[in-house]
């Protein structure tokens, strides 16, 4: 039979000789599968076969028996493998500390009493205070009415101040 691994990554076939790996795109004729192990490899989307199962059944087929698989190549992708797991597990140490990092923040935003009306206007008026600081602080007193502009929200925030 031929099969060719139309995936993205390294697949193994079960043949009668032991398991055959196939790299990514690569072709391979006159694998002897068995009936079983042809429908087993057929049921995989990105396996394609041609051909014939093989007439020929041994009493067991071969198991743990690589084939056509240098050790060198054996070598380089578990050397691969190894480079990804300490990537991943680097990528996971730094989203841990930033999920840490982000729950402080909220409980240090929690912790802060909320403005009044007059320390928000004062914040207006602060060259040190950025718009869109100011126009959050605003916008948790006001809520879904806070004005776009910073004049109708200072506006907005007088009457506010002056309602008992």
């Amino acid at each position: 039979m031929k099969a060719t691994n139309n995936s993205h990554a390294l697949q193994g076939i079960h043949t009668l000789r032991g398991l055959v790996f196939l790299k990514p795109g690569e072709a391979r004729d006159n694998l002897d599968l068995s009936e079983g192990q042809a429908r087993r490899a057929g049921r995989l989307k990105f396996l394609d076969l041609k051909g014939e199962p093989s007439k020929e059944v041994t009493e067991a087929p071969a198991v743990g028996v690589v084939l056509d698989m240098p050790p060198n190549e054996v070598d380089q992708l578990r050397g691969e493998i190894e480079d990804k797991d300490a990537e991943i597990n680097r990528l996971t140490a730094l989203l841990a500390s930033r999920d840490i990092e982000i729950a402080k923040g909220k409980e240090e935003k929690a912790d802060e009493p909320a403005k009044t009306a007059p320390e928000v206007i004062a914040m207006a008026g602060d060259p040190n205070v950025p718009f869109m600081s100011f126009k959050s602080a605003a916008a948790k007193l006001l809520g879904d009415k806070t004005p776009s502009k910073k004049d109708e929200i200072i506006a907005a925030l007088e009457e506010l101040a002056m309602q008992p």
